[in-house]
């Protein structure tokens, strides 16, 4: 959750607080100032310790600089600065399970480099980190410390890094440990489901008038926004969409109006039609080549714009659906598969990295692999308009109980389509004829904008073709099909290869 840059030789103190960061000679330490976060320094004499921890309704800090505890939260960041080494100094910095601002570092000879937003941190890089390209290439994408800046690195769930000596070192921690089906079912499965998410969504203060919820309408955002509104806090919140186009968006206008009617707490509705922010239409930010991190969504220009409306209605607390797939997730995040046909424009280079496409792969986390990318990609973003994410369905508690269901409660999305059938709302809200996603979408800016992009990038180079990651010629007939509109299966991930070479070659 830090901004920081701390010397290499880094003074002993004192650390004097300025109203904004922590200062000491040429180091500063900048904490992540919400309403929803608390930050401290404590010293002993032989070490500093800070810490930035996310509020929690049993926690007794206020916003702002204070003593501080982590013993019942599963959200922080501490960095501990000690005179180990041979007194040059050493830095520690750990994290816990929750990884919802999570940092990352980049080490120099002369300074440790840290923060909540990558873009900040690309200018620290050595190079580009070939395996990660090609992941987010193919795309393969794992949970990992490494970032498509060679040198920069996430610090994933419960990792300790240690800088000494001018260099950087991440100690991951042992495999969570699994959590066994119980020996026999629930008697109402649902209802303590039900409870739990209730309680999830209790345990933060948040409040009532500026706090929205994600709602496109899809099972997992439609359960947490069942739990706000059961909340005393519930009233008048504002429910916020990304707005498909064609029959799917005319389903899921309908199913969130049935849904907003049933929870009946004077929501308001804030939406935006995401096909009129299509990724690399002319003037979007990708086309204007604003610096973009690949790991943020595809749709980085339409969801800017709903977050943008947020801010200006005064919203500090976004709640999301993250993860609603945990009830039938594979316990402790297995990876991915590699997909089995990558893409014909995926140069020699990519093909043999591939290869070793699960080295250095975190050990399987607490909270699901996948729910810390999605976090991780959503932090910034929110952060830049100041908004903070709460993601209930990743709680601890909540996901270890689901783990240890049976394998019946477990698939296709029981729970959570049983506990809106009881609601007794329009049978569509729990089981949509059509599945709304974004890929009608992506075909679109594809369709249109993807050729032009394509042609830019093999006319002007790309750091990508360069290291062999790329194949030119089949690059070009990909955008050919486009001009003609003879799109291919698998075309559409084409996008992932543009959005890489952007984040690489953006001022």
């Amino acid at each position: 959750m830090f901004r920081l840059r701390i010397a290499a030789t880094h003074a002993p103190g004192p650390w004097q607080w300025d109203g904004t960061r922590w200062r000491c000679a040429t180091s500063w330490i900048e904490p992540l100032r919400h309403p929803l976060t608390t930050w401290s320094c404590a010293a002993d004499g032989t070490r500093t310790s800070f810490t930035n921890t996310a509020r929690t309704s049993g926690s007794s800090t206020a916003p702002g600089p204070g003593p501080g505890a982590v013993d019942d939260c599963q959200d922080w960041v501490r960095v501990e600065l000690d005179r180990a080494g041979g007194g040059r100094g050493r830095v520690r910095v750990s994290t816990g399970t929750a990884g919802t601002a999570p940092l990352y570092l980049a080490a120099g000879r002369d300074a440790l480099h840290a923060s909540w937003d990558l873009l900040e941190l690309r200018h620290h890089a050595t190079g580009l980190n070939v395996l990660e390209a090609a992941r987010r290439l193919a795309p393969a994408v794992r949970y990992t410390d490494a970032t498509l800046w060679a040198g920069v690195h996430l610090l994933t769930e419960r990792a300790l890094a240690t800088y000494e000596f001018g260099r950087l070192s991440i100690r991951l921690p042992e495999p969570a440990e699994p959590t066994e089906p119980a020996a026999q079912e629930e008697t109402d499965p649902v209802e303590t489901f039900g409870h739990l998410l209730d309680e999830a969504v209790r345990q933060v203060p948040w409040q009532t008038g500026a706090t929205a919820v994600l709602l496109p309408g899809d099972l997992a955002s439609a359960n947490t926004a069942l739990s706000l509104a059961t909340d005393e806090r519930g009233h008048h919140l504002t429910a916020a969409a990304l707005v498909l186009d064609g029959e799917r968006g005319t389903q899921q206008l309908r199913r969130r109006a049935a849904l907003l009617e049933h929870l009946g707490r004077g929501w308001t509705d804030v939406q935006v039609a995401a096909a009129e922010h299509l990724p690399y239409a002319p003037g979007s930010l990708l086309d204007q080549g604003t610096a973009v991190s690949p790991y943020e969504d595809l749709y980085l220009d339409a969801a800017d714009t709903l977050h943008a409306l947020l801010q200006e209605r005064g919203i500090q607390a976004l709640f999301t659906g993250v993860d609603g797939t945990e009830p039938t997730a594979p316990r402790g995040g297995a990876a991915p598969p590699v997909p089995t046909a990558a893409p014909g424009w995926l140069g020699p280079v990519a093909r043999e990295a591939l290869r070793e496409v699960d080295t250095g792969s975190a050990p399987a986390s607490v909270v699901s692999a996948r729910a810390l990318m999605v976090k991780a990609g959503m932090a910034a973003p929110l952060l830049r308009r100041g908004l903070w994410p709460i993601h209930p369905l990743t709680d601890t508690a909540l996901a270890g109980w689901c783990a240890s269901l049976p394998a019946a409660w477990r698939a296709n999305r029981r729970l959570l389509r049983e506990r809106i059938q009881r609601r007794a709302l329009a049978p569509e809200v729990a089981q949509p004829p059509l599945t709304e996603h974004f890929g009608t979408i992506m075909d679109s800016a594809v369709h249109h904008h993807g050729a032009r992009h394509i042609r830019r990038l093999l006319h002007e180079g790309s750091p990508l073709l360069e290291a062999g990651l790329l194949d030119a010629v089949a690059l070009r007939e990909v955008a050919e099909r486009l001009e003609t509109g003879n799109l291919q299966r698998g075309d559409r991930s084409v996008l992932f290869t543009l959005t890489t070479n952007s984040a690489l070659t953006a001022h």
